[in-house]
């Protein structure tokens, strides 16, 4: 992909109603600059955790712990869409992600953890593919 147009260079075949195959056109009908819908298939991957790019700094996250104490985990990203980052190694499934710049940051620190319901939901829908 060319970023900067959003354009890539790629084999096409169509469908042909009429013998139900598909067929690799001879001459591509398609020109420069026309533009098609394209359906794209590939593997799914297994389930990632996802968390707000700001809330990665410098490959570590900030997590409160089962006491409420403020821990850093390092992290290692996956890949970043978006405001989206998806989490490959360092956090496991229901740690509780800081989200709020904490200033000072002590680790150990007590804190009073909230949920972010409206985060919570829009991390959920671009987990379904619904959002990004």
């Amino acid at each position: 992909m060319q970023p900067a147009v959003r354009q890539t260079h790629c084999e096409w075949r169509y469908f042909h109603l009429n013998t139900n195959h598909y067929q690799y056109p001879a001459t591509a009908p398609l020109s420069k600059g026309m533009f098609v819908q394209v359906v794209l298939r590939g593997k799914s991957h297994r389930a990632r955790i996802l968390v707000p790019r700001s809330a990665v700094r410098d490959g570590t996250v900030m997590v409160a712990d089962r006491d409420n104490r403020l821990r850093r985990r390092p992290v290692k990203v996956l890949f970043s869409q978006g405001w989206i980052s998806a989490i490959e190694k360092g956090l496991t499934p229901g740690e509780r992600v800081l989200v709020s710049d904490l200033v000072p940051a002590v680790e150990g620190m007590l804190l009073q953890p909230t949920l972010d319901a409206e985060l919570a939901a829009a991390l959920s829908s671009a987990a379904e593919g619904d959002g990004s």
